[in-house]
């Protein structure tokens, strides 16, 4: 084997392929591949201790194998590509320097002086494993930001020696800028060398790549709250203000962590402008926490759902973050709403009374105004704690609008033309509800219903009715009441009117006034192949006789027509699809072949693409008879 003349001693910090870079110089071969060829490695086993390449190294140089390993970076046979370990921390392959040469001027500086005289002055400095990470960026000893530059043309990402060699002027010359080693650079790079650093309770349960980018992410969604895009905010932070920030807020560990989260939920409750979830509140830390399924952020997700579960209302999702609670804990005005099935309005306005929420949630959207939910009155207790005396309710014979929309279990707005329910005598301005009335229309209503665990698909209650069918309230009882409402159920365990349930198509056939033979145009279009716009059309150019039927109680319009009109007038046009397969044509060209014929079609329409000619006229142009009117 060739004789090693030269053998610089290897420090304990230095990278194995620094080290290999120097050695290889210093006994006269240009690169650290030519080293790598004499062992029958390659340089890249070297850095990554594959194959006994180190063996190997140490033989040569005579250093010990079991430092050169220490410092050398092992990749990790796991899902999350590009991992490796480092003097036994986990790294990301996106936090290492690969490309790019990096080093503090003032230590090569020194090193050039004080290395042995035996050794060429580029062969005395050796790379720092620190050097190798991005998110160190200055030096702990002199104070000073790193100097980078890309790895000359020709020089591989490790020959350390080789790139400073070609780069040792620029590096001498640049300017000396003064960055302070600031606490986050001083806990990272302790975990990596061991050096003495403060205690983190939830730093140190994460991987060493996880804590430094858990820093990023917190500082970034600390200074733009709800943002998740970075729009080359954090490229252009050379001085690590954001990730500093947010190492700033996680030195406080799990409890100083807690407090933030806290604090960016206060925050986001009373801004105008930011959402109430989870993920919006956390801005980019949240987006990143919500798509990663990587099990070494457990610590950090526990932290966040912790104190969402106190403090905010479960999303619709059941959620946060993958992590479900066993209970409910917090509601707000709208959780509360959607599981009462009562409007926003009134359902901040009954908590309101029943002393849940106060008057400092006034200004706040519905989503914002949160409580504990265990705080939530039943829904009947709701609904009737207000009607007790003394409390806004009407204890006599009459109720206002309110208090009879309660008592029914319907919105106050349904209750528009119920004029048969009104007091003989009215006290006030406002419009008064018999009590003994309301009573006894609701006791009817509800005598007779079918119980049903659960609304069938057909089935609704009386304000989807209203919804869906166009048909008020007061239109429903007086088909109840004259019987023809064949059907209605009434879920378990309801009350009130809000339990009712009627069948959707037995209220839509009394809605409709058509006569025997008829047929709704909606209906008739999907039998015939045809989009409803195509027959409303052809009914309004006249070619379709039609008429239009309302459901009487301010209801929609709606076109119907005899099914035997329909049946005749679609055996008279034709698609225009139909009308080229009949010539033998593409599209474009009976287009062409048409418009000289001048057959023109029934109607052009830019909203409605569906064009249609007459089969009679398309008959005579196929069979050459065919002639335009002069």
């Amino acid at each position: 084997m060739r004789p090693w003349s030269l053998r610089p001693a290897f420090h304990p910090l230095e990278t194995p392929g620094g080290y290999a870079s120097r050695f290889a110089s210093a006994n006269g071969l240009p690169t650290i591949h030519s080293l790598a060829g004499f062992l029958e490695t390659r340089a890249s086993f070297i850095s990554s201790d594959r194959d006994g390449a180190l063996e190997l190294l140490a033989r040569v140089s005579e250093s010990r194998a079991a430092d050169l390993k220490k410092n050398a970076s092992r990749a990790i046979d796991r899902a999350k590509e590009g991992a490796s370990t480092i003097r036994g921390e986990v790294v990301s392959r996106h936090l290492v320097r690969r490309s790019w040469w990096a080093g503090c001027a003032a230590c090569i500086e020194e090193d050039l002086k004080n290395g042995p005289d035996w050794l060429e002055p580029v062969e005395r400095a050796w790379e720092r494993v620190t050097w190798r990470l991005r998110p160190i960026t200055a030096c702990d000893r002199h104070g000073l930001r790193l100097v980078e530059a890309p790895y000359p043309k020709g020089v591989a990402y490790n020959d350390f020696t080789r790139g400073l060699e070609k780069l040792l002027d620029h590096v001498l010359g640049s300017e000396r800028i003064l960055a302070p080693f600031s606490e986050r650079q001083h806990y990272l790079s302790g975990r990596l060398t061991g050096a003495e650093h403060a205690p983190n309770d939830l730093l140190d349960d994460l991987e060493w790549h996880a804590a430094a980018r858990l820093a990023t992410l917190v500082g970034y969604s600390a200074l733009y709250p709800g943002q998740v895009r970075r729009n080359g905010i954090l490229e252009a932070d050379i001085d690590n203000t954001i990730d500093d920030h947010g190492f700033d807020i996680l030195k406080g560990g799990r409890a100083g962590f807690r407090t933030w989260v806290e604090e960016m939920i206060e925050d986001a409750r009373v801004s105008r402008d930011r959402r109430f979830g989870l993920q919006s509140i956390l801005g980019m830390l949240g987006e990143s926490l919500d798509r990663t399924d990587d099990s070494f952020w457990e610590p950090v997700k526990d932290e966040i759902c912790a104190v969402a579960f106190a403090k905010l209302p479960m999303s619709t999702t059941g959620h946060f973050l993958q992590r479900h609670p066993p209970k409910r804990m917090v509601h707000s005005i709208v959780s509360a709403a959607h599981e009462y099935d009562i409007s926003v309005k009134s359902m901040r306005h009954y908590l309101r009374r029943a002393n849940v929420i106060g008057p400092e949630t006034d200004g706040l959207m519905p989503d914002k105004v949160t409580f504990p939910a265990k705080a939530l009155p039943t829904r009947a207790r709701l609904l009737t704690e207000r009607l007790r005396p003394g409390r806004g309710g009407s204890p006599g014979r009459t109720l206002t609008v309110t208090e009879t929309a309660a008592i029914l279990g319907i919105g106050a707005n349904y209750l528009t033309g119920c004029d048969f329910l009104l007091a003989e005598r009215q006290n006030g301005l406002w419009r008064q509800f018999d009590r003994k009335k309301v009573l006894a229309m609701r006791d009817v209503m509800l005598a007779g219903a079918v119980s049903v665990d659960a609304a069938g698909p057909d089935e609704c209650r009386i304000e989807e009715i209203a919804r869906r069918c166009h048909v008020t309230f007061a239109a429903l009882v007086g088909y109840h009441d004259a019987g023809r409402i064949a059907w209605k159920g009434r879920l378990v365990g309801s009350q009130s009117l809000d339990g009712l349930l009627f069948r959707k198509a037995e209220i839509d056939q009394l809605q409709s006034a058509m006569e025997e033979g008829e047929i709704a145009l909606r209906i008739a279009a999907a039998r015939v192949g045809y989009g409803k716009a195509v027959l409303c059309r052809l009914a309004q150019d006249g070619h379709l006789p039609a008429r239009q039927v309302t459901n009487g109680r301010g209801g929609r319009l709606g076109w119907v027509a005899r099914q035997a009109d329909v049946e005749a007038l679609m055996s008279r046009i034709m698609r225009f699809s139909e009308v080229a397969e009949a010539l033998s044509m593409k599209k474009h060209q009976a287009k062409k072949a048409l418009k000289q014929a001048g057959i023109e079609p029934i109607f052009e329409d830019a909203k409605i693409r569906t064009i249609l000619f007459w089969r009679p006229e398309i008959g005579e142009y196929v069979t050459g008879q065919y002639q335009p009117d002069r």
